[in-house]
C-alpha cells in the first residue's frame, strides 16, 4: 500500500530517483534533495517479508553506523522488520512500497514520498498490507500509554518508547484479540484493558479469538471468509455458518443443484462447489440428462443395447461386422459403440453372429453375417450397417437365431428369413444356400401354417411359438428333444405342438433347448440336459416340459448355449445349467454346473435379462446394464476381456 501525499505547507512531494539496494552491502542511493535534507532518519519500505532498510539522518549515534555516500544523501543499511521501528528517533520520510526486490521502476510502481509535518490533523495513520501502522500525528506522541488501532476484527498494540527528545512509537505486530469496544478509533492502554475486562475478561485466542457479549467466538457478525469452495457469513452470534454456493466464489467450480455431461457421465455439483460423478450413462446430453438403455440383447460372443432415444450400442465380436458400427474387427471389442444410422429402435434380438433391431415404424433392420440370408434384404453377403429386412411392416417383435431371423407380425403370422437348415424355417424355401447344404431365404417368408401367435423365440436351430391359447409350437430341429412334442426325430419342416403345456405366457430357446414361463410364476423345460440346463435337478434329456424347481414368482426367461436363467418378479435373477464360464453368475462356484437355480449375487433391480452361448446380462433400473460368464470377446462391455462369475457394470 503506497503512503498518502502530505497535507502540510507542500502538496506535492517529487518522487526521488531510487536505485535498487544492493543486498550484499545493503546501501541503497536516494537522490532526492526532501530526503538528503531530512532532519532526521529515512525508512525505505519493506522489499521481502521480512526485511526493512533504515537510514540514519541528523547526528545521532545511529548517524555513525550508517555514513554517507559522495553525493551527500543518507546512506541505508537494513535490519530485520521487527527492529527497524526501534530506531531511537522518529523517522522524517517514510518511503513505503509493495515491491519485490527486482522491481526495476519504483517510480512507475507507485512509489510516493510522506513527510512529517507538525500541523497535520489528528488521528491520521495508515496501515500497509504488510500490517504496520505509520503513525502521522504530534499528538499521538503526548499521549501516555500505549496506543491501540484496530483492523478489521483484530487491534494491535503500539507500545511507547522514549528516545531522545521525542516519543516514538513501536509497533507491536502480533493481534491483542481485544475486540472495538466503541466506535471510537484510539484507545489508550487503561481504556482498553478496562474494556477488554468488562466483556471477556480474558484474552480470546485459537478458534474462538473474538469477544463478543462477554464471550469468545469464532468470528465478528457479518464477518466474511471462505471454507474451503463454500463462503460463510459470521452470524450475529459469532459463529460462521456456511451460505449458498456461487460459481466463481471462494474458488468453486459450480452452483447447487447445477448439473452436467461430463462424457457419458452425469455430474452434479457437490456441496462444497465441485463437480461430481453420480452416474454413467450410455450417453449423457444437455445439462446431465442420462439417456438409459431400455432393451438388452446377447448373441454368440456379443451383446446390444438399445436407448431411450432410438438409437443402440454393441460390444464384444465383430469379425462379421455383428457390432454395427461400419467396421470389422479380430480382436474383441470390449465397451460399446455405437451403431450407425439407427434411430427409433425399440428392441433387439441377436444370434451368433448377426443381429436384428425392432424399430418404431414396424420394420425391421439387421447387421453382421449375411451370407445365409439371414439379414433379410435379398443380398448374400455380410453387412457392418445396419440394413433393412425386405418388404416387412407391422412387426411388433423380433427373434433371432443361429443363422436364421423371424419376425411376429401384429396380425399374429411369422415371417422368417436366413437358413432353414433341419426345418427352422417352418417352410422350405427353394433356393439353395451358398455352401449347398441346405435350402435358404434371402427375404422373409410367410409361416402358413401358424396363426394366432403371441410370441416367438428363435433358438439355435429351431424355434418356438407362443400362441394365444396359452399353448406353444415348434419347428425345426429335434435331435435333442427341443421340440417338446414327446420325440427326438430328426426335426419338423412344420410347427408341432409341444406335450403336456398349457398357461404359458412366455418362451425362450437356446441351444437345443426351450423354455416357458407358465401364468403361476413358474417355469417349464425340454431338450438337451447335459449341464442341467432343464433345472430339474438331473441332466437327463426331456423330450417333454419338465418343471424347474424351486422357482416361482418368474416373470422374464432367458436361455442361452447349456444354461438358462429366470427374472424374478422382484428384480432378482437365478440361473441354472453349465458354468464353466460363470455364467450361472453365482461368484466363486464357476466351472461347477448346478441342475438347479441359484442366484446371481449381487444383483437386484432388474427389469429384463438376455443370455448369449456362454454369458447373460441383465437390463437394471436404472438404466444401466449388468453381464457376467465368458468375455473373451469383451462381450461383459466392462473394458476388460477377463471372465467374470459376478455381474460387472457396462462401462459406457
Amino acid at each position: 500500500m503506497d503512503l498518502p501525499r502530505d497535507r502540510g505547507a507542500s502538496t506535492h512531494v517529487p518522487t526521488p530517483r531510487v536505485e535498487l539496494p544492493d543486498f550484499e552491502t545493503a546501501k541503497l542511493r536516494v537522490d532526492d534533495p526532501v530526503v538528503a535534507n531530512a532532519e532526521r532518519g529515512v525508512v525505505l519500505g519493506l522489499f521481502d517479508p521480512v526485511t526493512a532498510f533504515i537510514s540514519g539522518r541528523g547526528g545521532n549515534d545511529f548517524d555513525r553506523d550508517v555514513g554517507r555516500d559522495m553525493d551527500g544523501a543518507p546512506g541505508l543499511r537494513s535490519l530485520p522488520r521487527s527492529e527497524a521501528y526501534d530506531i531511537g528517533e522518529a523517522p522524517a520520510v517514510w518511503l513505503d512500497s509493495q515491491l519485490h526486490a527486482r522491481s526495476e521502476n519504483l517510480a512507475a510502481a507507485g512509489l510516493e514520498v510522506g513527510r512529517e509535518e507538525e500541523d497535520q490533523p489528528p488521528h491520521d495513520a495508515l496501515v500497509n498490507d504488510a500490517g504496520h501502522l505509520f503513525l502521522r500525528d504530534a499528538s499521538v506522541h503526548e499521549l501516555a500509554g500505549d496506543v491501540f488501532v484496530q483492523r478489521g476484527p483484530l487491534v494491535y498494540r503500539h507500545r511507547r518508547v522514549l528516545c531522545g527528545d521525542h516519543r516514538a512509537p513501536k509497533i507491536a505486530l502480533a493481534p491483542t484479540g481485544l475486540s472495538r469496544a466503541s466506535p471510537t478509533f484510539w484507545h489508550t492502554v487503561e481504556q482498553s484493558i478496562l474494556a477488554a475486562k468488562s466483556t471477556c475478561g480474558t484474552t480470546c485466542t485459537g478458534n474462538a479469538p473474538v469477544c463478543l457479549g462477554g464471550a469468545c467466538v469464532a468470528c465478528s457478525p457479518k464477518a466474511t471468509q471462505c471454507s474451503g469452495a463454500v463462503p460463510q457469513t459470521c452470524d450475529a452470534a459469532g459463529a460462521w455458518q456456511s451460505g449458498s454456493v456461487t460459481a466463481g466464489l471462494c474458488g468453486a467450480l459450480c452452483a447447487p443443484t447445477a448439473a452436467r455431461c461430463s462424457g457419458n457421465n452425469v455430474q452434479a455439483c457437490g456441496s462444497d462447489g465441485r463437480w461430481q460423478t453420480t452416474r454413467n450413462c450410455p450417453k449423457c446430453s444437455g445439462a446431465g440428462q442420462c439417456i438409459p438403455a431400455v432393451a438388452v440383447g446377447a448373441g454368440g460372443y456379443h451383446t446390444c443395447a438399445a436407448l431411450s432415444d432410438g438409437t443402440v450400442a454393441c460390444w464384444g465380436e465383430n469379425q462379421h461386422g455383428e457390432l454395427g458400427n461400419g467396421s470389422t474387427s479380430t480382436g474383441p471389442t470390449s465397451s460399446p459403440v455405437a451403431v450407425s444410422g439407427l434411430s427409433g429402435v425399440t428392441a433387439v434380438s441377436l444370434g451368433d453372429q448377426h443381429s436384428c433391431a425392432l424399430v418404431s415404424s414396424g420394420a425391421v433392420e439387421c447387421w453382421g453375417e449375411g451370407t445365409n440370408g439371414e439379414l433379410g434384404n435379398g443380398a448374400m453377403t455380410n453387412s457392418s450397417n445396419p440394413v433393412l429386412a425386405s418388404g416387412l411392416s407391422g412387426v411388433v417383435s423380433v427373434s433371432v437365431g443361429l443363422y436364421y431371423s423371424s419376425a411376429l407380425l401384429s396380425n399374429g403370422t411369422v415371417q422368417s428369413w436366413g437358413n432353414n437348415g433341419n426345418g427352422s424355417l417352418g417352410n422350405q424355401p427353394t433356393a439353395l444356400c451358398p455352401f449347398g447344404f441346405s435350402t435358404c431365404a434371402w427375404t422373409p417368408i410367410l409361416l402358413t401354417n401358424v396363426s394366432g401367435v403371441s410370441a416367438i423365440a428363435a433358438g439355435n436351430s429351431s424355434q418356438c411359438a407362443l400362441l394365444s391359447s396359452g399353448t406353444v409350437e415348434c419347428w425345426g430341429f429335434n435331435g435333442d428333444g427341443e421340440l417338446g412334442n414327446g420325440t427326438t426325430s430328426n426335426g419338423s419342416g412344420t410347427p408341432v405342438a409341444v406335450s403336456n403345456l398349457s398357461g404359458a405366457v412366455g418362451i425362450s430357446s437356446g441351444d437345443g433347448h426351450a423354455c416357458a414361463r407358465l401364468s403361476d410364476g413358474t417355469v417349464a423345460c425340454w431338450g438337451a440336459n447335459s449341464s442341467g440346463q432343464l433345472g430339474n435337478g438331473s441332466t437327463n434329456e426331456s423330450s417333454v416340459p419338465v418343471p424347474v424347481s424351486s422357482l416361482s414368482g418368474v416373470s422374464a426367461t432367458a436361455t442361452g448355449g447349456h444354461f438358462s436363467c429366470a427374472l424374478l418378479s422382484g428384480g432378482t435373477v437365478r440361473c441354472w445349467g453349465e458354468n464353466v464360464h460363470g455364467q450361472l453368475g453365482n461368484g466363486p462356484t464357476t466351472g461347477l454346473s448346478m441342475p438347479v437355480p441359484v442366484g446371481v449375487s449381487s444383483l437386484s433391480g432388474a427389469t429384463a435379462i438376455a443370455a448369449g452361448y456362454e454369458h447373460a446380462c441383465a437390463l437394471l433400473s436404472s438404466g444401466a446394464v449388468a453381464c457376467w460368464g465368458y468375455n473373451g470377446w469383451g462381450q461383459l462391455g466392462n473394458g476388460l476381456t477377463a471372465d467374470s462369475s459376478m455381474p460387472v457394470t457396462v462401462t459406457w
